[in-house]
């Protein structure tokens, strides 16, 4: 059904923040759990700003400006 709505990444992205939010991931991208561990914060925090700034697959590099940014207490 949804395939016939079309896909909307807006709204994938905050499923998949949703999800990370209500504990019910499985899986986190090995990118933010290294970007948060090398930065001391959690995978969590960086995953839920990935999803509010609507990031999609293919994006994995901003994952450590986004670490850095909340590192720095910029992200907003």
């Amino acid at each position: 059904m949804r395939r016939q709505r079309g896909k909307s990444d807006p709204i994938d992205a905050e499923n998949a923040a949703r999800a990370v939010l209500a504990g019910t991931v499985t899986a986190t991208p090995k990118s933010a759990e290294n970007a948060a561990a090398r930065y001391g914060l959690d995978t969590r925090a960086v995953l839920v700003e990935a999803g509010r700034r609507k990031m999609v697959g293919g994006q994995e590099d901003m994952i450590t400006d986004i670490a850095l940014d909340l590192k720095a207490g910029t992200a907003s």
